[in-house]
């Protein structure tokens, strides 16, 4: 689930690239082990990730992802989280 939500991050499970502002998600890791729970009708699943964006920063941030009832998503958000690096200039 962390890895089919990181890709649905970047825009390879249907919906839009998460977008910080600054830069659209290029990269995102989703840690296994902060799997909120399994998918469901409706059901939010959360996950904590660090995203890399097109700016250059990277963030730690919890993605979540509202499942339809064949299993796609259908909708998705990441909260404002935690900069770990910041954008390069330039």
């Amino acid at each position: 689930m962390a890895r089919d939500i990181a890709g649905i991050a970047v825009g390879n499970g249907g919906l839009a690239v998460l977008d910080n502002g600054d830069g659209l998600a290029t990269l995102a890791y989703c840690d296994p082990g902060t799997v909120s729970g399994r998918p469901h009708v409706g059901v939010p699943v959360s996950v904590s990730c660090g995203i890399s964006y097109s700016d250059g920063s990277v963030w730690r941030q919890t993605v979540t992802v509202t499942f339809d009832g064949h299993g796609r998503p259908v909708a998705d958000r990441a909260n404002l989280g935690t900069e770990l690096v910041q954008p390069t200039s330039g």
